[in-house]
């Protein structure tokens, strides 16, 4: 075998070898993603709200939080749920998240 012979191969392993060094930086990448604090605002939030919805009437919501959640309900079922502050999304996004994380 002679050095032109080599140099393809060589080529070809090097190629090889990024390929798979590059796969399992994505593979990284997803796994970080999928434990980070953006992936839970990937959840909707009419999702959100029906989540929070079936936790009405127990102990896991205190009085503020249920009449806060009612509230969200209400304005999901009117059609309102798209004229929500950002304060209000802000409060959706952390109960939902303390409850559904």
């Amino acid at each position: 075998m002679n050095w032109l012979m080599v140099t393809p191969l060589a080529m070809a392993a090097v190629f090889v070898g990024a390929m798979v060094l590059a796969a399992r930086a994505h593979v990284r990448w997803f796994e970080a993603q999928a434990t980070t604090k953006e992936s839970r605002m990937l959840v909707s939030t009419t999702t959100m709200i029906k989540r929070l919805e079936g936790m009405l009437d127990t102990r896991d919501l205190t009085d503020w939080e249920q009449s806060f959640v009612r509230s969200l309900v209400e304005a999901q079922q009117t059609g309102k749920v798209t004229q929500l502050t950002g304060a209000q999304v802000d409060k959706l996004d952390q109960l939902h998240g303390r409850h559904f994380a």
